[in-house]
């Protein structure tokens, strides 16, 4: 099982430096994460976070959407460069796929740090991932220079029974002025057990020299993995880093606002190979089971199906109570609401399937009672991990303090979190959600200062020739 239970970030988007404690307690990441803060703190910053440690590890190789984990639902259309269709277990999604995400299409670390980068800053970007996998701790740490390319690279994890450090790569360049260049030093650090043969300790140095700086060595390792025989891979080099490695690929995001209605998998319509009847089938049957529970006037869910060349042609129905009988409605004809949740639905599996599942804003069109009993059966299930944005204060109320945290940016821009439950006097029992909205925990919008009468008046006069104040 992984979790994460701290992110520490410098110089990363709006934030010059931050640290997110995701752990219960010391031992134990949290089950959920609740993260608040007013329209532009960083919010969506923090899930690109964790969209930025992935996608560093798919930078070489073939590309993230040739990749499918087991049960998926079909392959990469790579005539449209559109439309993955992966079952719950590899949904992946940003409504603005990152130019990496395309087929074919090679980039580097480069291109994501540059992207990431604090605007106007001197700084290197660092971001630091601790994370708890099946039980021991893991650190793994990314630091990139001024021109974008990685120059230092950890990973601590526990290898022989111990936590130890698995590799340390650095790379320094020192200059005299900003043209030119004094000293460049490499240093390599491997664990005595991290390579199980001098063989490929020697390519390894090769391939350090011919792809690091402009890819990181997970993403080095992942391409050499697709490349050989798994089997070569398994005695080239320590099980451990591979295990990293697979569990950090296999997080499922949903970024940007509008997840819910362009996801990967398409719940509403869509094509698929005719050899996947039975997913879909069994996707069927989840939706159906889904929200027959949830409303009252909905009985089930069917799909209608046709082939063609062997290919499935599908369209969701839902069986509603309208006017006192049944009757059929197609889901892109729902309401945002029932569409949203129907899209969510993906994102529930692979949670309750013990995967990291990091969205940002999770219940945007989402009633808010429905979404706190969705978070309470999450909270009492036993694998898993939630992390997302929100700015319904309701879910505050049952929430666990330790699982809710708050952005706060203050006169000069600065970014810090609080987290609830480390503040002072704060128990289980506490109305949070009431102290967030007195101003105890900070991370308020603010609305008093808005005049639009005023507004609207400037508006007017400039709108027919008049000039700005």
């Amino acid at each position: 099982m992984f979790m994460f239970k701290r992110v520490v970030l410098d110089n990363f988007l709006s934030f010059a430096h931050l640290d997110l404690d995701l752990s219960e307690t010391k031992s134990k990441p949290s089950r959920y994460a609740l993260i608040y803060g007013d329209n532009g703190s960083g919010k969506t910053g923090i899930v690109k976070a964790f969209h930025f440690l992935r996608q560093s590890v798919r930078t070489l190789g073939e590309n993230s959407y040739g990749e499918m984990t087991e049960g998926t639902l079909t392959f990469f259309d790579r005539s449209q460069y559109i439309s993955v269709r992966p079952m719950p277990n590899s949904v992946d999604l940003a409504s603005s796929p990152d130019l990496f995400d395309f087929p074919n299409l090679q980039t580097d670390v480069t291109v994501l740090s540059n992207r990431h980068c604090m605007i106007g800053s001197s700084g290197n970007i660092r971001a630091e991932y601790v994370f708890s996998l099946n039980g021991k701790d893991a650190d793994y740490v990314m630091e990139f220079g001024s021109d974008g390319r990685i120059v230092r690279e950890t990973l601590d994890y526990c290898i022989n029974g111990r936590k130890a450090l698995l590799y340390d790569l650095d790379y320094r360049v020192s200059r005299d002025d900003e043209t030119e260049v004094l000293d460049r030093t490499r240093n390599r650090r491997f664990n005595r057990s991290f390579f199980g043969s001098d063989a490929y300790r020697s390519e390894t140095d090769e391939l350090l020299s011919k792809y690091w700086g402009r890819h990181t060595f997970l993403s080095i390792l992942r391409s050499e993995r697709q490349k050989s025989n798994p089997e070569y891979m398994e005695g080239a080099v320590c099980a451990e880093v591979m295990e990293v490695l697979d569990y950090i690929r296999d997080m499922t995001l949903g970024l940007g606002g509008n997840w819910g209605l362009f996801s990967l998998f398409n719940p509403e319509n869509g094509t698929l190979p005719a050899s996947q009847r039975n997913r879909l089938d069994a996707y069927e049957c989840a939706i159906s089971e889904f929200f027959s529970r949830i409303t009252d006037d909905i009985r089930g869910a069917h799909y209608l199906v046709s082939e063609s060349n062997g290919r499935l042609n599908y369209t969701l129905v839902f069986e509603r109570r309208v006017h006192g009988e049944y009757r059929d409605v197609r889901a892109v004809d729902e309401s945002l609401g029932v569409r949203r949740l129907l899209n969510l639905l993906p994102y529930l599996i692979r949670l309750y399937k013990g995967g990291v599942v990091i969205m940002d804003e999770m219940d945007a069109g989402i009633h808010d009672m429905r979404m706190s009993g969705l978070l309470n059966e999450i909270g009492g299930y036993e694998r898993g991990q939630l992390i997302m944005t929100t700015h319904n204060t309701y879910l505050m109320c049952d929430a666990n303090p330790r699982y809710v945290h708050i952005i706060n940016v203050d006169g000069n821009g600065d970014r810090s979190v609080v987290t609830v439950g480390s503040e002072v006097r704060t128990q289980k029992n506490n109305n949070n959600e009431a102290r967030y909205r007195r101003g105890l925990f900070g991370g308020l919008p603010t609305t008093d200062k808005v005049d639009m009468g005023s507004i609207v008046e400037d508006f007017d006069r400039i709108t027919e020739g008049g000039k700005r104040n």
